[in-house]
């Protein structure tokens, strides 16, 4: 019963929300794993890195923690937004805009340049967790739920396994700038596509209410 609940409440067929529910699902996975590649990337790159633009270990350790920082604070903001504009649009921009932070690091000619791509790189991946959650809780009825968020959560796992040895491949294959850029694209892809095959539940809410056949009358006043 919970598809048919979950489409009398939206006014969606149960075919499609099982579509939206696979489709959500596979993107927040997928954006799961180059999350952590994201993440991984300046450690795993981080002694050539250093070697190529002439870093400090105290340098080099301003600009984890700026991502640390900036990933921290935004998270009361990119929640707000949340509320109000919903997965789509917040989850969609977000991981866009931190895609682009990642493929301009591999441009990157100066230290405070980097901190700057490092303070937006947090700031872009700050709604991911918070916007998965949201989109599982909207989306899967709540028995369906832990199910829903265990394959969610398994991909920031694998993320963290696929990582490493898929990050040194890229570096020793094409060099550390190459590898920030060919990420950064990635992510962009599936930023498109999220904001592509998602939809809001309260889409659906407002669509069903606004083309309901059964107008209601209004009573004509008294005198």
């Amino acid at each position: 019963m919970a598809i048919e609940t979950l489409a009398a409440r939206t006014g969606a067929t149960p075919l499609r929300i099982r579509r939206v529910q696979k489709i959500t699902l596979t993107l927040l996975f997928i954006a799961g794993i180059v999350n952590f590649l994201d993440r991984s990337s300046l450690s795993v790159a981080g002694e050539a890195i250093r070697a190529d633009l002439g870093l400090s270990a105290t340098e080099f350790g301003v600009l984890l923690s700026a991502f640390s920082l900036s990933y921290g604070f935004a998270q009361l903001p990119s929640g707000i937004l949340l509320d109000r504009l919903g997965p789509r649009i917040v989850l969609g921009a977000g991981l866009i805009f931190w895609s682009a932070m990642q493929a301009l690091t591999g441009m990157v000619n100066s230290f405070s340049h980097f901190i700057l791509l490092r303070i937006g790189l947090g700031i872009g991946e700050a709604p991911f967790m918070p916007a998965g959650v949201k989109s599982i809780n909207d989306w899967y009825a709540q028995r369906e739920r832990g199910t829903a968020v265990g394959i969610f959560n398994s991909s920031t796992v694998l993320g963290q396994a696929i990582a490493p040895p898929a990050l040194v491949i890229m570096q020793l294959a094409w060099g550390w700038r190459t590898m920030f850029v060919v990420i950064g694209l990635a992510g962009i892809v599936v930023g498109l596509c999220w904001y592509v095959g998602y939809r809001n539940r309260r889409q659906f809410t407002r669509r069903r209410r606004s083309s309901s056949i059964w107008p209601v009358r209004r009573r004509p006043a008294r005198r």
